[in-house]
This record gives C-alpha cells, sequence and structure tokens, in this order.
C-alpha cells in the first residue's frame, strides 16, 4: 500500500511538471531532462505530514521503483502577536531512490544524495479560529544529487527558492537545477505549477 501511494505520488509531482507528454494517438517517450528528474525528487514527499507540533522527527519512506528517502529535521514556532511563525528545516536523504518517469515512460530515474530543506510559514489567527490566514510561505531547498537513468550519469547541484506572499498574491520561484535556470512567478495568489525553462512553451 505505501509502495502504491508513493508511486502515485511521484507520477503526480511528474505530471504537474510537465515531463508527461501531452496526449496523442501515439505513445512517445519524453525526452529525459536532469534538471525536471532533479525537481520532481526534490517535491518527492509521499505520505510524509511535517503538520505536527514542534519538536524533531525523522520519516523513512520507500521509493517507488526500489531504494529509499529519509527526512530528519525539526520544526520550530514563534509568536509574534496574532501571528505565528513555524520554521521548518530538515535534511532529505536518498539512497538508490527510484521513481518512474509517467505513464508514458519505461524508463526510471534513480537518485543519491541529499538536499536541505528550510522553510518558513507566517499564519495570523483570529479569535482562535481555524484555518488560520496564511500571509507568507517560503522555502528553499539546495544540495547535490547524482541521478542515474539508463547509463547516463549526471551530478546535479540543486539550489530553488520558492516564495508565496498571500498579501501581494504573488507567487515566485527561482533558482538553478542542474545548471538550468529555473524562473516563475505569477499574480492573483492562484496556485502555479512550474518547470524549467528549457522546457517552457
Amino acid at each position: 500500500m505505501q509502495r502504491d501511494r508513493a508511486r502515485a505520488a511521484a507520477a503526480g509531482a511528474l505530471a504537474a511538471l510537465g515531463i508527461l507528454a501531452a496526449c496523442d494517438t501515439e505513445p512517445t517517450e519524453p525526452p529525459y531532462s536532469p534538471s525536471n528528474a532533479a525537481i520532481a525528487f526534490a517535491q518527492f514527499s509521499p505520505g510524509v505530514s511535517l503538520a505536527g507540533d514542534a519538536g524533531e522527527f525523522e520519516h523513512h519512506v520507500s521509493c517507488p521503483m526500489g531504494g529509499s528517502v529519509t527526512f530528519r529535521g525539526s520544526v520550530s514556532l514563534e509568536e509574534e502577536g496574532a501571528v505565528r511563525i513555524r520554521r521548518v528545516t530538515y535534511v532529505r536523504r536518498y539512497e538508490d531512490c527510484g521513481i518512474d518517469r509517467g505513464y508514458r515512460s519505461s524508463s526510471a530515474v534513480t537518485a543519491n544524495g541529499e538536499l536541505m530543506y528550510d522553510g518558513e510559514m507566517h499564519m495570523e489567527f483570529h479569535d482562535e479560529s481555524w484555518p488560520p490566514t496564511v500571509l507568507l510561505q517560503k522555502s528553499r531547498q539546495f544540495g547535490t544529487l547524482t541521478l542515474l537513468h539508463g547509463d547516463e550519469v549526471t551530478e546535479c547541484e540543486y539550489d530553488v527558492e520558492q516564495v508565496f506572499d498571500l498579501v501581494a498574491g504573488q507567487y515566485a520561484v527561482t533558482g538553478t537545477a542542474c545548471g538550468v535556470p529555473v524562473e516563475r512567478t505569477a499574480m492573483g495568489g492562484a496556485r502555479v505549477y512550474w518547470r524549467t525553462l528549457s522546457n517552457k512553451k
């Protein structure tokens, strides 16, 4: 069951990034992109909830195509008047973690290495109402992954920041993934799915 959930989560992350080819009458193997694969691994967290109380945590998850990923870090809370700031830091360690590339691909990508996550969420409470109003959410992930796809090995430096400012209604993603610039912004507060500029139409 856990493996099925992990497989579904991986496929969903890849689809959201535009890695799956558009529907047509002929099944086509989508081209392999190390930068898109790195982004998919950075978003891969099936069944892992970091919504608990302050303190340390560790989660060990099996990857859908073999191997595992371990999340180890801590959560802290800070009060500033009616605003609560929730900070999360953790190391995500990949050990021969394999994910498939979607329903049109017969190949898998495997990752080894570590990514560091550092993020915070600012929430405003009104008369103990729930859920609170999220004012700001930002994070940075950075580290090095070794990606294996067939006989191709890629040493990938990853450094991406995300800022979701609900007060300004702005969402921005900037950084680099395997040497490819990542940049996507949107106004209006709508959730944005993004991908590397190399694949932007």
